[in-house]
């Protein structure tokens, strides 16, 4: 770096001599027109630590990486408006007229970039899950939501501890969109089709925000936001953390978002549904989503229609219906002395707004939303009417106190965010104008985006040349599983074959993913819980073993047959 930097001086002093020479009065003038226009160019010692993966802690990481898109910017405005100074100039334009005559390509390549992406993603779910690193929480567990409610067991899930149908999982989460997504998964009813599902409707996501900024700027924007959105790299980690149901309602709501812009108002309504569905607290997104297009005048009925649709539906699932409170202890540094809930975390916010503020302020928090912003230049940012549509994230993320996973973006929480940003992204670079101050503010935002995508993938996506995402807990690195790790599934599903359809099963955490299609599977991590069988592997990780391993020694179990690591073992029967 110090001799790249020598080098660049000297060659600056040499063209800035010779250029004196040859036309003094004007030698200083055309000097200024050309370092602003070679401007960006003084990004480049700063941006070069970020090529190298893990240069430093994840914090110092985003900083860096939040102070050269914001110098990237403001560089590539100085230097498109000396670009339009010179004598020949014509005017800037942000795209191509080529690809304004082409709209369909467009759209194709978008969507196969969109298969691309999912298949690859797929592969590296799938792989993963083949090498033992996915676990009974949570993918053992909606593996046995989808396993039951097949059965004719509705969102049955002993692998939580709960033996009821219906109403004790609505006591943790409502996943009700298990029920339409049951004709896929019983195409193979294994846990591998559901994390391709998950990789496949993220991706398939990428479709309707091209379609919304090609409507609103150009085929070419709508590509470069499209690729953007597929290389986003929060995505990335929270997709290869297992399953869970906010990536799904993140993508269904970003059809509904296209859907309402296009005035496709029954379109929309069915796809507002599905994403509805997913979980209770994709109904906040949608409700400030209303908000928005009610305040703002865009589509305000239908934008009335859904904040009131959707804030009744999360009043009545999260204080009538949903009795449990577990996942409102990830803000219980906000309870009031001696309650707890959501209501009392509403209460403190409003009664206590100087202490909420302060609980929003701590580095963690400020690492999270640098991850989560500066990949996007900092765009969803720019226009405070927007941040309406950014308080799920504020309030399902930033808010919370107590729980890491929720401002981590190997975590699924990032979907509170990621759909509503790029939606806000659009909005602003259209707000920009079509004269040519706004084509060069938003040809600037453009390349840098670009350079905060892939820089931001360096670091923590999956667009690398050998990529490891931190995938909730761990590092997930794109490797194939061994003979090893196939030929441990294989002596898992011979033992499998010794476990009566209708017995108590108890299996480890990450032997429970590979087993859970038998419908009576718990969670050996939380207990024995009575079961006849226990079913654990001496992999190390693999929570629940060593309590099978004391159920044998205390003699409450015996060993029914041992292979490779793989054990089964029965109850004793009691005297």
């Amino acid at each position: 770096m110090l001799a790249s930097t020598a080098i660049a001086v000297i060659a600056t002093v040499v063209v800035a001599f010779v250029a004196w020479l040859r036309n003094r009065p004007y030698a200083w003038v055309g000097l200024e027109w050309l370092a602003r226009l070679g401007s960006p160019l003084l990004v480049l010692p700063l941006a070069a630590p970020l090529f190298r993966r893990d240069f430093a802690e994840t914090p110092q990481a985003a900083v860096l990486l939040a102070i050269v898109v914001l110098l990237t910017e403001r560089f590539m405005r100085a230097a498109l408006a000396a670009w339009a100074e010179r004598p020949t100039a014509s005017p800037v334009t942000d795209d191509a007229s080529w690809w304004s005559r082409r709209p369909r390509l467009g759209l194709a390549l978008i969507i196969a970039a969109a298969l691309a992406q999912g298949l690859y993603m797929s592969v590296y779910a799938v792989w993963s899950h083949q090498r033992f690193g996915t676990f009974g929480y949570d993918l053992g567990q909606y593996h046995s939501i989808f396993a039951n409610t097949l059965a004719g067991r509705p969102l049955h899930v002993p692998a939580l501890g709960w033996d009821y149908d219906w109403g004790e999982l609505l006591n943790g989460h409502a996943d009700l969109g298990t029920f339409y997504m049951l004709p896929i998964f019983a195409l193979y009813p294994r846990a591998p089709t559901l994390l391709v599902m998950q990789s496949v409707m993220i991706a398939s996501a990428a479709v309707p925000l091209f379609l919304l900024a090609r409507r609103h700027l150009s085929t070419g924007w709508g590509l470069v936001l499209g690729l953007a959105w597929l290389g986003y790299p929060p995505l990335h980690g929270a997709q290869l953390y297992d399953v869970h149901m906010q990536p799904f309602g993140m993508s269904w709501a970003m059809w509904a978002v296209s859907a309402v812009d296009a005035r496709r108002f029954k379109t929309y309504w069915v796809f507002f549904t599905l994403a509805i569905l997913c979980r209770e607290d994709v109904s906040i997104g949608l409700c400030m989503l209303g908000a928005f297009l009610w305040l703002s005048g865009h589509r305000p009925r239908t934008g009335f229609a859904t904040a009131l649709l959707s804030g009744c539906y999360f009043l009545v699932l999260g204080f009538s219906i949903m009795k449990s409170s577990y996942f409102a202890d990830a803000f219980k540094e906000l309870y009031p002395v001696g309650e707890h809930g959501f209501g009392a975390v509403l209460v403190t916010i409003a009664s206590n707004p100087a202490f909420y503020a302060k609980s929003l302020i701590t580095w963690e928090k400020l690492r999270y939303a640098l991850q989560v912003f500066a990949p996007l230049a900092f765009l969803p940012l720019r226009r405070p009417a927007l941040y309406a549509v950014l308080v799920p994230g504020l309030l399902l993320t930033l808010t919370t106190t107590a729980y890491a996973p929720t401002i981590s973006i190997s975590f699924q929480y990032v979907s509170n965010w990621a759909n509503y940003s790029f939606a806000a992204a659009v909005v602003v670079l259209t707000l920009y104008g079509a004269d040519a101050v706004g084509r060069r503010r938003r040809l600037a935002a453009g390349v840098t985006l670009a350079m905060g995508i892939l820089l931001a993938n360096q670091q923590w996506g999956a667009w690398t040349p050998s990529p490891v995402v931190r995938g909730g807990f761990l590092d997930v690195p794109f490797l194939a599983p061994s003979a090893a790790d196939l030929q441990r599934d294989a002596d898992l599903q011979e033992l499998m074959k010794q476990v009566p359809p209708d017995a108590r099963l108890c299996s480890s955490d990450k032997t429970q993913p590979h087993v859970t299609w038998h419908l009576g599977n718990w969670s050996l991590r939380d207990a024995l819980y009575d079961c006849e069988f226990l079913l654990f592997t001496d992999v190390i990780g693999d929570l629940g073993n060593d309590r099978g391993a004391r159920a044998i020694a205390t003699g409450e179990y015996a060993i029914v047959q041992q292979v490779r690591g793989v054990t089964l073992c029965r109850r004793v029967p009691k005297p």
